[in-house]
Parts: C-alpha cells; sequence; structure tokens
C-alpha cells in the first residue's frame, strides 16, 4: 500500500475511533501536520467519504455513513416541512400572508419534503 493510500486509511481510522475530532487533534494524534491532514481531509470531503461540523473556527470530522447521512437527511427535511407549516398557518392567521403567498410557500414546503424523500431513497 502506498504512503498515500495508507496515511488516508490512518485518517479515516481516526474519524471512526473519534468521531466529530478536530482537525488539529487529527493532525496531533498522527504525528503529521495541520496542512497535511487539511490536504487530505479536502480531498476525502470531495470524494464523500468523510463530512464535518462547523464549531466556531473548528471544524469536527466524521466518517459518511451514506445511511445514515440519507436518515439525517430525510429527518432535518422533516423537521423543515413542519416548521414551514406551522409558520405558514401562524402567519396567514395573523394576516401576514396573503392566499397567494400561502399557496408558494406550502408548494415550497411540499419541495422540500420530496427533496428529503429523494434523498432517502438514494436518488
Amino acid at each position: 500500500m502506498n504512503r498515500s493510500v495508507q496515511f488516508r486509511k490512518s485518517i479515516l481510522d481516526q474519524l471512526m475511533r473519534t468521531p466529530g475530532i478536530t482537525t488539529t487533534d487529527v493532525a496531533k494524534s498522527l504525528g503529521a501536520s495541520r496542512t497535511t491532514v487539511i490536504h487530505y481531509l479536502r480531498d476525502m470531503l470531495a470524494d464523500g467519504v468523510v463530512r464535518f461540523q462547523a464549531a466556531g473556527p473548528s471544524k469536527l470530522w466524521f466518517v459518511v455513513n451514506k445511511e445514515a447521512e440519507r436518515d439525517r437527511v430525510r429527518a432535518i427535511a422533516e423537521e423543515t416541512g413542519k416548521r414551514l407549516e406551522s409558520f405558514i398557518e401562524d402567519a396567514f392567521r395573523l394576516d401576514l400572508l396573503e392566499e397567494n403567498e400561502v399557496k408558494k410557500l406550502r408548494n415550497l414546503t411540499r419541495i422540500v419534503k420530496r427533496k428529503g424523500e429523494r434523498h432517502n431513497n438514494g436518488e
């Protein structure tokens, strides 16, 4: 196994052992420079192997589990759809929205839900 592949595997192993680890901590644990680790993580991010979550100035890194990612996106889409529906009802009840605006927002709600369903089905 060449060095590049081995280093990439080492990063993945570290992320699996410590989900949500920072870039700096990955570098420290592997005895590598932050710059080198960032280079590999960017490539792995582009390949869809890892994802990150911003936490202030830091990035918390995770290995992407495709099924778990679909579930996460679906849950976000469902929650967003529910919040939109609730907002639409409240805003219309309070006369903050016109009927044509309500129709547009309900259409947007359907789109969000559909996107979540399609993402969940791997489309």
